[in-house]
């Protein structure tokens, strides 16, 4: 995904595109970054199956848009959606802030009946615009 940015970006003149909030609790800028084409970097990542969407209220203004690139990208195994391979298995949502978690993990327990959501696959956790915890989940954990 690095690389693939870099390729992107680089020597170009880009134009960025900020949401409600402009800066994570990290201090990082959080923005959609656009080429002189007019094409959206985050959307290009999303399509090539280098990135997965990240619901983080309340920068969401592009979030349907993003999400169909990474439906489409997961539908053409682009990327990491290539060679997905998992067993069947029990995942809580919380739709409230759209991360999943193992079944049996502290996290998933916290999730209030209201907000819970059973997925039978990672997959199709992600199909529905969910991300991983990073509590239970962590990156590596992701496409296997």
């Amino acid at each position: 995904a690095r690389a693939f940015n870099a390729r992107l970006v680089e020597g170009q003149v880009v134009r960025l595109e900020f949401d409600a909030e402009r800066q994570d609790g990290y201090g990082r800028t959080l923005a959609y970054v656009y080429l002189p084409d007019g094409s959206m970097v985050n959307e290009r990542l999303l399509l090539a199956g280098l990135a997965y969407c990240f619901y983080k209220t309340p920068n969401t203004r592009h979030e349907q848009r993003l999400l169909a690139a990474q439906r489409r990208a997961m539908r053409e195994g682009q990327g990491m959606w290539r060679s997905w391979n998992e067993k069947e298995a029990r995942y809580t949502g919380n739709a409230a802030t759209r991360r999943f978690h193992r079944q049996g993990c502290s996290e998933a327990r916290r999730v209030s009946a209201r907000n819970r959501v059973t997925f039978t696959s990672r997959w199709a956790a992600f199909l529905a615009g969910y991300s991983p915890s990073r509590e239970c989940l962590p990156l590596g954990h992701v496409a296997r």
